[in-house]
């Protein structure tokens, strides 16, 4: 697949030396091979990030439908779970949106990344074999987070929805927001 973005820019170079060539026609030149590389890379991450938001979510739901609530009846299966999610949302927020702070996916990954731990420490709490103050930590801040709890919920979910359509606008070939 690293051959194709040599392909790219040939092409993109070649439709704007055609003669006649539509001026409404706009073509993007400035994808560089590492820019390429990089595009793939956070939208493989994108998907891993975005799948723990939706499972992070379900966890959470009260309104799960039957098929559905195996997710939580199981506690191994919720604390597997929420430790995915707890991990996933600490790179989103200290690794990838720690580094790009300046730009708009850099501030969606630092409060996605926020609102996935807050969301799986209420998961691991309420739900999990972690829960009922196995760990220390986890308590103290499952009460400290607990009031907050629905509108952490509502910003995942506005966060899953901002990540769920830039991947399939991606899939499509649109430009998205911050690009």
């Amino acid at each position: 697949m690293d051959n194709a973005a040599p392909t790219l820019v040939t092409a993109a170079q070649k439709i704007r030396s055609l003669p006649g060539r539509r001026p409404h026609v706009r073509v993007d030149c400035q994808i560089g091979l590492d820019l390429f590389r990089s595009t793939k890379e956070k939208f493989a991450m994108g998907i891993v990030v975005t799948v723990f938001m939706l499972l992070g979510l379900l966890l959470v739901s009260p309104w799960l439908p039957n098929r559905l609530r195996f997710l939580r009846d199981n506690s191994a299966l919720t604390g597997a779970l929420g430790a995915g999610l707890f991990a996933a949302g600490l790179w989103n927020a200290l690794w990838h949106g720690l580094r790009h702070l300046g730009d708009f996916w850099g501030l969606a990954a630092l409060v996605s990344g926020t609102l996935m731990v807050g969301v799986a420490v209420v998961a691991l709490e309420e739900r999990s074999q972690f829960g009922a103050s196995r760990i220390g930590w986890l308590s103290r801040s499952y009460r400290a987070i607990r009031p907050l709890s629905l509108p952490i919920s509502v910003g995942l979910l506005a966060c899953f929805l901002l990540y769920a359509t830039t991947l399939v606008r991606l899939n499509l070939g649109y430009s998205i927001i911050g690009q």
